[in-house]
């Protein structure tokens, strides 16, 4: 007589202010760039899912925006994340913040979570950066006096150390429940919307402050030629003919620049060859 295998499956979305290393942390805990990453504030603009599946165990991640102070109702939102009806409750609650100081959107989110009924574990990132480390433990210490939280764990997502840690601590913590997405699902976005994203980042990085906050980036054209090759359509749409100008650069050099390492990592994301093409248009 055969027994019936447990498995385990639960809704974790990870809450913190902007630029904190959400999208980088999400990135290794799924083992895939799904999200992008940028210095720059409030590079996510909408919550990206990230599903990691080990044997019995199914994690489904949520990287949200970055909280500001006017973003108090994010949290209450995320309680009941529509995108799967069937679970009407979070099972654990990743809370990131970095090096030894509580900023006002921080002590704004240990507030709110104060009355959540929800397992809650704290990221401490970017410890590669605290220059005095005996700080640390008395910063833990007086986190732990805010509010009751199961765990306190310090890493660096940039370099993925203590992130097999946090996975440990993360299976444990996970109810009994069918698994909702097949073992080798990544994520609930398309392709070509993991493309854009590409292409977005891309733009944020070789622009920087230059960077018009009004972009938007859309894929037209997304197809596979009899060669197995990628032909992909962006459209970067900006607001006046002065932006067009910063994107395209001197002699045409930012947006080639831009398209080609863009090119680069969205042959690595599907594996094969890529003809990417760029087009800025004025809304």
């Amino acid at each position: 007589m055969n027994q019936m295998i447990s498995t385990y499956c639960g809704i974790i979305p990870i809450i913190a202010r902007p630029n904190v290393g959400k999208s980088t942390l999400i990135n290794h805990l799924i083992k895939r760039k799904i999200s992008i990453t940028s210095s720059k504030a409030n590079t996510t603009l909408q919550c990206t899912v990230g599903i990691h599946t080990e044997g019995a165990y199914q994690s489904i991640y949520i990287d949200t925006p970055g909280i500001y102070k006017k973003d108090k109702k994010i949290i209450d939102n995320l309680i009941n994340y529509p995108f799967i009806p069937s679970l009407k409750k979070l099972s654990l609650i990743i809370f990131m913040i970095e090096g030894t100081y509580l900023y006002y959107e921080d002590t704004m989110i240990i507030k709110k979570l104060s009355s959540i009924d929800c397992p809650i574990i704290v990221v401490i990132n970017k410890i590669d950066k605290i220059r005095n480390k005996s700080n640390l433990l008395p910063h833990i210490k007086f986190i732990k006096d805010q509010i009751h939280f199961d765990e306190i764990l310090p890493i660096c997502a940039k370099s993925g150390k203590y992130i097999d840690t946090l996975l440990n601590i993360v299976k444990k913590k996970l109810p009994k429940g069918v698994h909702i997405f097949p073992q080798h699902f990544l994520t609930t976005h398309s392709n070509q919307f993991i493309v854009s994203e590409i292409i977005r980042e891309k733009l944020i990085r070789y622009l920087g402050k230059e960077l018009p906050y009004s972009i938007d980036t859309k894929i037209e054209e997304f197809y596979i030629d009899s060669f197995g090759r990628y032909h992909i359509r962006g459209l970067i749409s900006v607001e006046r003919i002065s932006q067009k100008k910063i994107i395209i650069g001197e002699n045409g050099s930012k947006i080639h620049i831009i398209r080609k390492k863009a090119e680069e990592e969205i042959k690595n994301f599907l594996g094969q060859s890529v003809c990417l093409k760029l087009w800025i248009n004025i809304k």
